[in-house]
């Protein structure tokens, strides 16, 4: 199951989650005598339509080393209700197509409280 959050109460749309976190991203060649460079991209995909609510685009340089670890800096998380948030990282070498490298699923739920 994705990690979970859990809210105390129902907050408006539109909001940010404070928490700060990070994502790591290890980049490796394909072929470790070949040396290559790319883009790199983080897009947050909001659970009701998909839609990208946040996007981070940067360099990965594989000429000078084997392996590459990108660390993203995450302030808040932009709050579109309840649901499965999705963290994509996508790959793009050289001048090619965007690719979805991997998938990373945040499941947000609002903790509901009796009334009375």
């Amino acid at each position: 199951p994705p990690p979970e959050a859990t809210l105390g109460q129902q907050l408006p749309a539109g909001l940010a989650l404070v928490p700060l976190f990070q994502i790591v991203a290890l980049w490796s060649r394909s072929n470790p005598d070949v040396p290559e460079q790319g883009r790199g991209r983080m897009r947050l995909l909001l659970p009701k339509d998909g839609s990208v609510a946040r996007t981070q685009e940067f360099d990965v340089d594989l000429t000078q080393h084997l392996r590459l670890r990108h660390i993203m800096n995450l302030s808040g998380l932009p709050l579109g209700g309840e649901g499965i948030y999705r963290f994509v990282i996508d790959g793009r070498p050289g001048t090619s197509e965007w690719t979805k490298m991997f998938e990373l699923p945040l499941h947000v739920a609002f903790q509901r409280q009796d009334s009375g």
